[in-house]
């Protein structure tokens, strides 16, 4: 009979503890993706306000230069696009063999003053990502984006 109780009362606490932590991942997973969000937002504006001079005369040289040092010490990919969708400057990739991005949810949404979010698969780098995507201002226009 004691044999009985113990089985059933460890059937049941192994249940819930399977139970608990398949709730318990969802949430760790959820909180972490939703703090990298608050981080990137944070980087991107940021970066927003850096290169505002150069993409407004679409220094190219001095873009690339730029977002490769950031790019380096925030261990993070950093593009530049123009309101064109023209790829200015691209810390992982040669900008000059990269596709237009004018079509990219994210950076539609940048192009309209908003902050532009995207989780998807990038063909460019082969693999999913999280984008986030500021508009570039200079004297209070629109001159670009950086994602």
């Amino acid at each position: 009979m004691q044999k009985k109780i113990f089985l059933y009362t460890m059937s049941v606490l192994i249940i819930t503890l399977i139970i608990s932590a398949i709730f318990t991942g969802g949430t760790v997973e959820k909180l972490y993706l939703s703090n990298i969000e608050e981080k990137l937002i944070t980087q991107s504006y940021l970066l927003s306000e850096m290169l505002s001079d150069d993409t407004e005369s679409a220094n190219i040289q001095s873009i690339q230069t730029e977002i490769t040092e950031i790019g380096k010490k925030l261990h993070a990919r950093i593009t530049v696009i123009d309101t064109s969708g023209k790829v200015l400057g691209e810390t992982n990739f040669d900008p000059a063999t990269m596709e237009n991005h004018l079509s990219r949810p994210e950076i539609q949404k940048a192009m309209t003053g908003a902050t532009g979010m995207q989780t998807r698969y990038s063909t460019t780098a082969a693999t999913d990502y999280m984008y986030i995507a500021q508009p570039i201002y200079y004297d209070a226009s629109l001159v670009g984006v950086v994602r």
